[in-house]
Parts: structure tokens; sequence; C-alpha cells
């Protein structure tokens, strides 16, 4: 599978990609390079990976799709969704206008934040907030070591770790274990226990 490579030459004086390939629709592998700071995209299509190195950032004004996985050292953000074949990781931050789905694992060091749901086939983990507009799905576990907000339910395989507090407007359900070391809303714990 053939692989873009994206460098300065690329990027005009606001940083956003203006080269010549068409991303919306990209049979290959997308690579950004290092030391480039936050860079501004369209919408990101492609049928391979998406990998950006140390100490740069992606942004879409839309979509970021991936038909294989997705691995940034830092940011990872789109007004809309982000899909990965695979899984999605980030150094600091993944952040969704709308929708955060991958086949397997959802992990970012400093927060998971969606508009939409997100939605893992094993694990959703961060240190920091994971936070949905709609529900939290996890085939295996949801992790943080901060908060959890969800405006729908919560669902998780196996676990359920929160180490301060958990919100969610719907049931909250884990396979195995339900931890919260801080507290449930009153109207979480009502749906917690009656699932639980």
């Amino acid at each position: 599978m053939k692989d873009l490579i994206i460098t300065k030459s690329e990027l005009n004086d606001k940083n956003r990609y203006v080269g010549p390939v068409d991303l919306s629709d990209y049979h290959g592998n997308l690579k950004i390079c290092e030391r480039l700071g936050d860079v501004f995209f369209d919408d990101i299509n492609v049928t391979g990976s998406i990998v950006a190195a140390a100490q740069s950032s992606i942004h879409s004004d839309g979509n970021i799709t991936a038909g294989n996985f997705i691995h940034v050292e830092e940011n990872l953000i789109a007004r809309g969704s982000i899909i990965a074949g695979l899984f999605i990781k980030a150094g600091a931050r993944i952040r969704a206008g709308s929708d955060i789905r991958a086949v397997l694992d959802i992990r970012a060091d400093w927060g998971v934040i969606a508009g939409g749901m997100i939605k893992a086939g094993s694990d959703v983990t961060s240190r920091a907030m994971i936070q949905a507009g709609k529900s939290i799905e996890a085939g295996a576990s949801v992790a943080s070591a901060s908060d959890l907000y969800a405006g729908g339910h919560v669902n998780a395989g196996l676990c359920i770790r929160v180490h301060r507090n958990l919100t969610a407007g719907g049931y909250v359900r884990a396979g195995r274990d339900l931890h919260v070391g801080g507290s449930l809303d009153p109207e979480t714990k009502q749906y917690s226990a009656l699932v639980s």
C-alpha cells in the first residue's frame, strides 16, 4: 500500500494542507512528519492508516476515517466523526463533534470527547475525562482516571472503572465489574442498580 507523506512544503502559511492529492478518497496510508504543529485538513478518508509523528496534531473540518488504524502523538480533532477499522490512539486528546468509533481500542492520555457516541470493540481508556453527548459502548472495558460523562447509556462487556465521578443519562452496565471512586449521580445510581 502506498504512503502519502505530509511535509511542511504541502502546507500554506496557516498550516493547512494544500497538496495536490485529494485526501477525501485516498487509497493508501497518510503519514504526517514530526514538528509540524497543528495541521489542518478538510475531510480525511484513507483506506490505510493515519500516523502523525511527535509534535504534530491533526485537525479536520469534516471527518477523519481510516480503514486501518489512527495513531497520533499529539491531538486528533475533527468537527465530524473519527472512525478507524482497527484502533485509535492519541498521545494527548481525541475530540470529535460527532462519533468516535473503532473496531478495537480508543485510547488517549488527556481525554476522549465526542459530541455523539463513543464505541469501541475492545477498550475505551484515558487518564483524563471521557465524555460523550450520546452513549459510550465498549466490548471490553471503559476506564477513566478522571470523570466519565455520557448523555445516554454506558455499556461495557467486562468492566467500567472511573477514578472520580460517573454521570449518565441512561443505564450503566458492566458485564463483570463496576467501580466508581467518586460519586454516581442519583438518577445514574438508580439505573445502574437495576441492571448490574
